[in-house]
């Protein structure tokens, strides 16, 4: 899980200036070349609400963050 500064937001709502988002990192025992995310660069994501995943139930979920107290979400597209 990684936290980012919010920028713009397309479509929906969202009224934090930061937001906590998981990734997929390593699939089938490789890491994925979008893992890597320098920071200062811009991301363009597709989110949802991680609670709304029950398949992601279980999987291990690693935290480069300190902000605990925003909401999770999940980039579909990772």
């Amino acid at each position: 899980m990684n936290d980012y500064k919010v920028v713009n937001v397309l479509e929906g709502s969202y009224q934090e200036s930061k937001i906590l988002v998981a990734h997929w990192v390593i699939r089938d025992g490789k890491v994925l070349n979008t893992a890597v995310r320098e920071p200062g660069t811009l991301h363009r994501m597709t989110l949802e609400a991680y609670d709304e995943h029950a398949e992601l139930e279980g999987e291990r979920l690693v935290m480069d963050s300190d902000a605990f107290d925003l909401p999770l979400f999940y980039d579909v597209d990772s």
